[in-house]
């Protein structure tokens, strides 16, 4: 009874924040620059590397849930006129307001004991709540003007929280040149992925009246500038960052984009590769919120056998979709290697 108490506040609680929208796609991409970092900067005991990754962790949690609760909040009006689900519409106005403010005042805290006050990933934390405000709230409600959508977008999502976990393992004296180039490399990949969210989107974004650049360009020029200009831009600035960690992560992560090139190409049969609105997805983001954030805990493991062992046991349990889309892709490649046998 406890139990079912239990996973069903869960339940709740996690459709009320959209877990399942970023748990899986923010964090592990974070814990990976997080290692990387570490790898790079960090002169951290074992004891303080964990310590300091967990209350990172903790502060990943309650700011993406204040910026997914406080957007929903946003647009209950809106998604009402376009049919779609909000959670947030049934709660109180007094639950509404004590989650919002619980949420920041808990990352603002986390930073603090991270960081301290006159720290630039605090600053940078402070920042990034209020670009979720700019972005979702009434009078600013940058959402509904095309170019600050995006630019908001892809600063609080993606910019923002990789240059506080990366501040929080370096002196920002010393890591500017790193910094900027994960910057350029986040804003790049920030800018692709909310582009391809709007041609997804389009038409709920017309009836709730968001900005949208597929409701305003055709979808084969976004896909053009997504596929041919955005995506060969990431890879490059994400692989000129990789060579400051390891020439072996270059050549690791470059073996990884032809695998899944190989993937979507031979084995799913995708003609026309480069107007697929999905194939940045399957190029690039797999590869970041997959097998990256994996390869970086095992790098940064490979000193302590026991270390290795139980973070190559946890992080599967903690982040499933991993194993998931491993054993996806080993089942296609089997697939493939029967159909040619049977040849």
């Amino acid at each position: 009874m406890v139990l079912s108490s239990s996973y069903l506040i869960f339940s709740k609680l996690s459709g009320l924040i959209r877990l399942g929208n970023w748990w899986h796609y923010k964090i592990p991409p974070l814990i990976a620059i997080f290692f990387f970092s570490e790898e790079i900067f960090g002169e951290h005991t074992i004891g303080e590397i964990w310590y300091k990754l967990l209350l990172l962790i903790c502060w990943m949690f309650s700011a993406a849930s204040f910026g997914y609760f406080i957007n929903d909040w946003s647009d209950v009006a809106e998604d009402g006129l376009a049919g779609k689900k909000n959670l947030v519409a049934r709660l109180s106005v007094p639950l509404r307001w004590l989650f919002a403010f619980c949420m920041p005042a808990l990352a603002i805290l986390i930073q603090v004991l991270i960081n301290g006050f006159y720290s630039t990933a605090f600053l940078l934390s402070v920042g990034h709540l209020v670009f979720f405000i700019l972005y979702s709230v009434p009078p600013f409600r940058l959402k509904h003007y095309l170019l600050p959508a995006i630019f908001c977008d892809s600063l609080y999502a993606h910019v923002l929280p990789s240059a506080i976990v990366f501040t929080s393992i370096c002196n920002t004296k010393d890591c500017l040149p790193l910094l900027f180039l994960l910057c350029a490399s986040q804003f790049t990949g920030g800018v692709r992925n909310i582009l391809l969210h709007h041609l997804f989107d389009r038409k709920n974004d017309l009836v709730s009246g968001n900005s949208n650049f597929a409701n305003k360009f055709h979808s084969l020029f976004i896909l053009k500038i997504v596929n041919r200009l955005l995506l060969p831009l990431d890879l490059l600035l994400v692989l000129i960052f990789f060579s400051f960690v390891s020439i072996y992560l270059v050549y690791i992560f470059s073996a990884l984009v032809l695998f899944r090139l190989f993937l979507v190409h031979v084995c799913w049969r995708i003609k026309r590769l480069w107007l697929n609105k999905k194939m940045s997805y399957w190029l690039l983001n797999d590869v970041y919120e997959g097998y990256i954030p994996f390869i970086s805990i095992l790098l940064f493991s490979l000193s302590s056998l026991k270390i290795f062992i139980v973070l190559c046991v946890v992080y599967p349990f903690v982040f499933p979709h991993f194993v998931t889309g491993l054993v996806n892709d080993m089942r296609h490649i089997n697939y493939y290697l029967k159909s040619i046998s049977c040849r």
